[in-house]
């Protein structure tokens, strides 16, 4: 949980037994943030490293053996899961006979209390939130994860406003084994109420669900192996949630990274999403409103690549198929860059805050660029990564083949050649994410290159 609560509604022993007490030799509850199914959660100080902590402590009912397997099987599974994207678990133990675990403490409220607050986002709100999401799943499904009960209620957002998943108590893993109880009504993949075992595709499906959710504050309807959605939903979503919704899993996006491309190329210019569109007036539809989010998608979404979109794993450590070497910092020339061909050095920040007044940028053209030497050495050192990842399937080859046009281009000095090159090539690359033929990381380098050497 994230934000304090006045604790209607809580337990008396829960919420005043409990507060002022110390959990081991280094944790004291300072207050009751709020409860679930299973457990209640308070802020608390860590003492031995001087921090706030949010703690989850278990409410042992007629099945204490289930409960404590329920929060072991937790804590082992979000240990494994390191992400900027994820809430950390630092810590697990037992009080009094109650297993606890101790978590990351994000000062700010869930998604479902924002939605209850202020209601349905922007497009481009909307969007951000749920590729953070994404990013958070990819990691997970990359460790054989399954989270299960991906809804409002079970993601965090940071004072920045980023969006942080939580509560891996549902979760199953790829050997079949499940936290008992699976997801939220609404939620749920058609084939999991089925009987079926929860399989990625059934995240994915969670996540269409919740995109859907923040645009419209309503979930879709789902019945006889069809889906609805609503009629009020910005048009260009509409494919995107077709696919993310389909009835039949093998139908839907075959991975996160996939559906994330396909929410990046709502950002192309032909689009329009990146032009500014006025405000929701009194007595205005809802649609309008969230169509006025649109302007900071294109920009909100290169911040996205900025961070690196290493799919949530921590510097240096890399996950199945990912180089541990950011790939834009492989190879790149020290210190600044005067030139119009700047190199791509993404802040090491995870959360950082997105613009607050984004400017669009309309696909300029490129301007000459005083000394090729930078441009080259950043293509190039993107282009050994594709060497290095894709080998020498018909996806590294066309890539490799239109990197080489593009750096020659760029040496000779040939502005609407390289121009008409980049974005040729920009296209290749959002195709290639979308099919699942390139990895996120490598192709968002490669996007955040691109749009550099444009501005």
């Amino acid at each position: 949980m994230s934000c304090e609560r006045t604790p209607t509604g809580a337990p008396a022993d829960q919420v005043k037994g409990l507060v002022g007490r110390r959990l081991g030799d280094r944790y004291i509850l300072r207050a009751w943030l709020g409860q679930g199914g299973l457990a209640d959660v308070y802020r608390a100080d860590d003492e031995r490293l001087g921090r706030p902590v949010a703690v989850k402590i278990a409410r042992i009912g007629e099945d204490p053996v289930a409960v404590r397997e329920r929060f072991a099987r937790e804590a082992r599974i979000a240990a494994r899961l390191s992400s900027p994207h994820i809430v950390a678990v630092y810590d697990a133990g037992e009080a009094d006979g109650r297993p606890f675990l101790v978590m990351e403490y994000i000062a700010g409220p869930s998604l479902a209390e924002h939605l209850a607050q202020h209601g349905p986002l922007p497009l481009g709100r909307a969007v951000v939130i749920v590729c953070d999401v994404l990013q958070a799943l990819a990691r997970a499904h990359a460790q054989g994860v399954i989270h299960g009960d991906v809804t409002p209620a079970n993601i965090l957002l940071t004072p920045e406003g980023r969006a942080k998943l939580a509560d891996f108590g549902a979760a199953s893993q790829a050997n079949g084994s499940t936290g008992g109880l699976w997801g939220t009504p609404g939620y749920v993949a058609p084939e999991v109420l089925s009987g079926a075992p929860p399989t990625p595709a059934a995240d994915i499906f969670a996540v269409g669900v919740l995109l859907h959710a923040l645009l419209t504050g309503r979930l879709p309807t789902v019945a006889d192996d069809t889906v609805q959605l609503a009629s009020d939903l910005p048009a260009e979503v509409r494919p995107v949630l077709v696919r993310a919704l389909a009835p039949d899993p093998a139908e839907r996006y075959p991975s996160a990274s996939a559906f994330f491309a396909a929410l990046v190329r709502l950002a192309e210019p032909g689009l329009g999403l990146t032009q500014p569109l006025p405000g929701r007036a009194a007595g205005e539809s809802v649609r309008p409103a969230m169509l006025a989010g649109r302007r900071g998608l294109l920009l909100g979404l290169i911040g996205l690549l900025g961070l690196g979109l290493l799919l949530a794993q921590r510097p240096g450590v890399a996950g199945p198929g990912e180089s541990a070497t950011p790939i834009w910092a492989a190879g790149a020339p020290a210190g600044p860059t005067a030139t119009a061909t700047p190199t791509v050095t993404p802040q090491p920040s995870p959360t950082p805050t997105l613009p607050p007044t984004p400017t669009p940028v309309p696909t300029p053209t490129l301007a000459p660029a005083p000394s090729p030497t930078p441009a080259r050495l950043t293509l190039a050192a993107v282009r050994a990564q594709v060497v290095a990842r894709l080998g020498d399937s018909d996806t590294g080859r066309d890539l490799v083949r239109r990197l080489d046009d593009l750096a020659t281009a760029l040496q000779d000095g040939e502005r609407r050649e390289a121009t008409k090159k980049a974005r040729a090539l920009a296209r290749a690359v959002q195709e290639a994410m979308h099919d699942g033929r390139l990895p996120a990381d490598l192709g968002a380098a490669l996007l955040q290159l691109l749009t550099a050497l444009e501005h």
